[in-house]
């Protein structure tokens, strides 16, 4: 059990962890640039003692903290930014043009370096291997996930792997859990209707292309309320038709997406979204191609890992911290590659401060984060390993 010692190191080390935060969010990277963030990565390992490793064209970092035979776990933190204008006016704002950390991933960083030092400090309170995960690319599909898994960096012997993801709806030092399903899948689609052009006057003699797309996107969005009591998601992003108000186009594109918690769910939607497609441009003697691409699959919390972890992090924290989340999210994380390998843990971090007003959310230009939860979060991390790999 995490002891006294433990919980000190952490606050000790906490001013190391904002440091380090604060020079990654001036300096930002976006997907599959992330060389500085990840030579930053490797020197402080080094300074650990440790031994890192690049991969993927040196955006990603991979070390192993061994002590002993026994259990093997992973830490995952994920180090990309976004293509996003900050506006937050902070004192360490970002120096790069059109790149900010929206999405906290320079906590995460932060993070897993900070529980990295202090599962150095403390090797003779566990046994067995640790292993840092530090990945590129989780913004971008196919995501870093798969790229590290691919590359051979993902332990063999992993036995399990643990991640967390700042949470702006949640109180700073609250850790959220939901057991089994909580990201969700995705599948995106394009399709391109195909018409026959010309003068907007000429009724008669043309076949629009922009108005089938219209039709398809309410029908979609009709298909989408119905989907939404089995909890799935579609929705349409992206519509691309004409050049001027007189002129009907031979051709009009739009692309969509559809997240879901459950694969067969993904490939029921899927079907019946190609079909009403498919029917709407016969009903107006119209051609459409409809392309599909799978992004991340979604995640599944490991049932018994989750309820050991809520039972741990209640002792380690105010029980009333723990929040059980009661319905999955949206959004998509690559961090689901790893669970299809292993037993897996991802958790929400409370970023929001006590008594302080709603912040920007997620991939907002005035996302800002307190760095306070960086704590629990050093915590969360270390707690997983102490609980898998503690010396009875």
């Amino acid at each position: 059990m995490i002891d006294n010692k433990t919980i000190r190191a952490i606050k000790g080390i906490y001013p190391y962890a904002v440091k380090i935060r604060r020079t990654l969010h001036a300096r930002p990277e976006l997907s599959g640039r992330e060389h500085q963030t990840a030579f930053l990565v490797a020197a402080e390992l080094r300074k650990m003692g440790l031994k890192p490793r690049f991969y993927l064209h040196k955006t990603a970092v991979v070390c192993r903290i061994d002590r002993d035979s026994g259990t093997t776990v992973a830490l995952r933190a994920d180090m990309d930014a976004l293509p996003v204008e900050e506006k937050t006016g902070l004192p360490f704002a970002s120096r790069n043009p059109g790149i900010m950390h929206a999405c906290g991933h320079d906590l995460h960083t932060a993070i897993l370096l900070g529980a990295a030092r202090v599962l150095t400090q403390s090797r003779t309170q566990w046994r067995g291997s640790v292993i840092l995960l530090f990945q590129p690319s989780e913004e971008m599909e196919p995501g870093g996930a798969l790229g590290l898994i691919n590359a051979g960096a993902f332990p063999a012997d992993a036995t399990a792997v643990f991640g967390l993801h700042v949470n702006p709806e949640l109180r700073t030092g609250a850790i959220g859990l939901r057991e089994g399903s909580d990201f969700a899948g995705v599948l995106n689609f394009s399709v391109t209707i195909h018409g026959h052009g010309g003068h907007a006057a000429a009724a008669q003699v043309i076949a629009n292309p922009i108005t089938c797309v219209a039709e398809m996107i309410s029908l979609l969005s009709k298909l989408a309320g119905q989907k939404k009591r089995e909890g799935a998601v579609i929705a349409v992003g992206v519509v691309h038709a004409g050049s001027r108000s007189n002129i009907i186009p031979d051709r009009a594109e739009f692309c969509g997406t559809i997240r879901f918690h459950s694969k067969s769910v993904g490939r029921i939607i899927r079907k019946e979204v190609n079909g009403l497609i498919t029917s709407a441009a016969k009903s107006r003697g119209l051609k459409a191609a409809i392309e599909f691409s799978a992004s991340y699959p979604p995640n599944w919390n490991d049932p018994s890992l989750t309820g050991r972890m809520r039972t741990y992090y209640r002792r380690l924290i105010a029980p009333g911290k723990v929040v059980e989340r009661r319905a999955p999210v949206y959004y998509a994380e690559d961090f689901a590659y790893y669970q299809e390998k292993v037993p897996g843990l991802y958790v929400h971090l409370g970023v929001l401060p006590a008594h302080a007003a709603r912040p920007a959310t997620l991939h907002n230009a005035h996302f800002s984060p307190d760095e306070n939860a960086m704590k629990t979060g050093m915590l969360a991390h270390v707690a997983f390993v102490d609980a898998l790999c503690g010396v009875p």
